[in-house]
């Protein structure tokens, strides 16, 4: 019997580099069956208002550009979908940290450790695109190649529903962690099947004691 492939689709949520962001959190989504995920965007954003339309313009339908009835009913939909979600946070406090590919591989590692299985081998992982600089995309693939022995392709949202989606997840999370609200994190929490919130010093730590 041939492995199924497990669709894997993550973005992040705060910036490094912020000394107001407190906490970065980073999401995976990861489903056999990506297809019906497709239409849970499409129906949100003709239900509810995005907070700032910009006519005659199509922009991104992100957690941080809409308005709390869209996110609720795009993760309240979400959360009926065969999917499980997995949420790794580093708690920066605030520092600035200078936002480089192995800084942010960090995150990125952490994450990954946290949602694959040792025995999966088909699978199909998109992140968003965190880098428009080529070399620095090409780098963080490489940590990641080298570190885990995984492929992460980077992509456009946009173009990307899963990763999208996770955006929405992320903005969520996030917003728990921070203290902001957690009415966004119970409409996803069924599907949450792994969330660990961790000091940046601390994760910084394990990822040089482990370096190749």
């Amino acid at each position: 019997m041939v492995e199924p492939v497990l669709y894997l689709g993550g973005d992040e949520s705060g910036a490094l580099h912020d000394p107001q962001t407190a906490v970065i959190t980073a999401v995976m989504l990861m489903t056999y069956n990506p297809a019906p995920l497709r239409w849970i965007i499409p129906r949100v954003k003709r239900q509810v208002p995005r907070k700032h339309p910009k006519p005659g313009r199509i922009s991104e339908f992100k957690f941080y550009m809409t308005t709390d009835p869209a996110r609720f009913s795009l993760l309240s939909n979400l959360s009926k979908a065969e999917i499980s979600i997995v949420a790794f946070s580093l708690y920066k406090g605030r520092q600035v940290i200078e936002d480089t590919p192995e800084n942010y591989g960090v995150l990125l590692c952490g994450l990954l450790e946290r949602c694959v299985a040792r025995d999966q081998t088909r699978m199909d992982i998109a992140f968003d695109n965190h880098y428009t600089n080529p070399a620095k995309r090409r780098a963080l693939q490489s940590l990641v190649q080298i570190r885990l022995g995984l492929t992460v392709q980077f992509v456009d949202s946009q173009k990307d529903s899963l990763v999208q989606l996770a955006d929405f997840v992320a903005g969520a999370v996030n917003y728990a962690r921070l203290g902001r609200s957690s009415v966004f994190y119970e409409a996803i929490r069924s599907r949450i099947v792994g969330d660990e919130l961790q000091a940046w010093k601390e994760a910084r730590r394990h990822w040089l004691e482990t370096r190749k």
